[in-house]
């Protein structure tokens, strides 16, 4: 719940804008730093999440002849750990979100059960209109994906503006004329009024990375990134929530795109396809608005107003700042809530207490996942292998053409030299042993020791247990 704190503007390139803005700049520069070094193995999750092999340069041979209509084999990732990844989230999604009303409550201090059905009412409402079900999804996906969920909250009150047609008394100077006309009017109605929840890549989290991420409340700030459109910007000013607009627009482009990861580059991100963007020297009109897309960085920090020139208190208290573009001021206000914590809430994958961040349930298994890949790979080479004849040739006994030809039924034809002698003498099967004939049985106890390890076993994948007792969940 808010305390409907006043917005404080800062006029742009003021001196409170110069020193406030540099603060941000300093803090998420700190923690993206910090940061940094899970940014190499999200990446790589992400890639291992799709089943993704980069490609070699027999990789590239081998696709051009397949273009070209000739049969060739291919390398390939057994996604066992994917399997298992889904298995774990639809057990957790069916234990958390399939309740009704899924968040439950219960009376700490006597209150009675019509006041906790009430509650529990308000919150069923919001999550059916608020449509937390997408968000809460995704959270409890990220989670064994990247070892980090993040999701946010904000309360929103929202209004829909619509057109209506409409027939009105004509009157001439306010006076009835007994006729009926047309018309057209634009109303603004009352919406949704409650929590949004927002999830948040864990490359564009910024916590405190002084603190470990488990503890990332009692840390000093806390921030996201998040794009937006410049309508948005234009609504959020008419709501009298943003400020500095007329120097938005002379600062679209990004100050510093480097401190924002982008992942796997397997992973095309919204904001990365081409923007609708008319600049008003392209139109020749000064006020036509820009359409772009703009880099919004929502910091929330603990800091002492008097010293950041935002008040003459000198107690600690919690304040949301918005930048846009690394370059400007759009909002700073305290944060205003009775809980006095920061907007998001974080879950981790593995039970680690003191590092700053943990693994994820695909890092752990990927020493694994790569032994199971490589033993069907091997063994289907050496298939590939014993299928395609072995053959020592000598040249000047038979055409050699003949044993270039791909195609079925063969007829290999002898040269003069080898009139009249034994055709073996000339051609020499080599025996093909297979050595990988073992391979996909100790796949299968690879498989087993992965399932084992983070304990998602048969009855989790929907297998019921064969030769005893069958349990009540089974």
């Amino acid at each position: 719940m808010s305390l409907q704190p006043q917005i404080k503007e800062i006029k742009f390139d003021s001196e409170e804008h110069k020193l406030i803005l540099e603060a941000v700049r300093q803090r998420r520069k700190m923690s993206h730093d910090g940061m940094s070094t899970r940014y190499t193995a999200w990446a790589e999750m992400e890639e291992r999440f799709r089943a993704y092999i980069k490609p070699t340069d027999g990789d590239a041979k081998r696709e051009k002849l397949k273009k070209e209509g000739k049969t060739q084999y291919v390398t390939l990732v057994v996604p066992y750990d994917y399997a298992l990844l889904l298995t774990l989230h639809t057990y957790i999604s069916a234990v958390f979100l399939a309740r009704n009303p899924v968040f439950q409550y219960d009376a700490r201090h006597g209150e009675t059960a019509a006041q906790v059905d009430a509650v529990e009412a308000v919150i069923n409402y919001q999550q059916t209109v608020g449509e937390w079900l997408v968000p809460l999804y995704i959270w409890l996906m990220d989670c064994p994906k990247y070892g980090l969920g993040v999701i946010g909250s904000d309360w929103r009150d929202e209004s829909v503006v619509t057109t209506e047609s409409a027939r009105e008394p004509l009157t001439y100077f306010g006076i009835p004329t007994g006729r009926m006309r047309d018309v057209r009017r634009t109303i603004r109605i009352p919406g949704y009024s409650g929590h949004r929840l927002f999830n948040i890549r864990p490359q564009d989290f910024f916590p405190d990375t002084r603190v470990s991420i488990a503890r990332f409340q009692e840390g000093e700030f806390c921030g996201r990134r998040v794009n937006v459109g410049w309508n948005t910007i234009v609504k959020r000013q008419q709501q009298g929530l943003y400020y500095n607009i007329d120097a938005m627009k002379k600062n679209m482009v990004v100050k510093d795109s480097s401190l924002r990861d982008r992942g796997s580059s397997q992973l095309v991100l919204p904001d990365e396809m081409e923007t609708f963007y008319v600049s008003p020297a392209q139109t020749g009109d000064k006020s036509k608005e820009i359409k772009n897309n703009i880099d919004l960085f929502e910091l929330e920090v603990e800091l002492i107003p008097k010293a950041w020139k935002l008040g003459t208190s000198e107690s600690p208290e919690k304040w949301v700042i918005t930048t846009g573009n690394e370059a400007v001021i759009l909002s700073a206000e305290p944060l205003g809530l009775y809980h006095d914590k920061f907007t998001f809430d974080v879950i981790e994958h593995e039970v680690e207490g003191y590092a700053l961040s943990k693994r994820s349930l695909l890092e752990v298994l990927a020493p694994l996942n790569d032994t199971l890949s490589w033993l069907f790979n091997s063994h289907m080479h050496n298939v590939r292998k014993a299928m395609n004849d072995m053959l020592v040739v000598d040249p000047s006994g038979v055409t050699m053409k003949d044993f270039t030809d791909p195609d079925a039924g063969r007829l290999i034809r002898l040269k003069p030299e080898a009139y009249g002698k034994d055709a073996r003498a000339f051609v020499h099967q080599l025996q093909v042993v297979d050595v990988t004939q073992n391979h996909l049985r100790d796949s299968q106890l690879v498989m087993d020791l992965m399932q084992r390890i983070p304990g998602i076993v048969e009855n989790a994948m929907g297998q019921q247990n064969k030769g005893r007792r069958q349990t009540a969940t089974e």
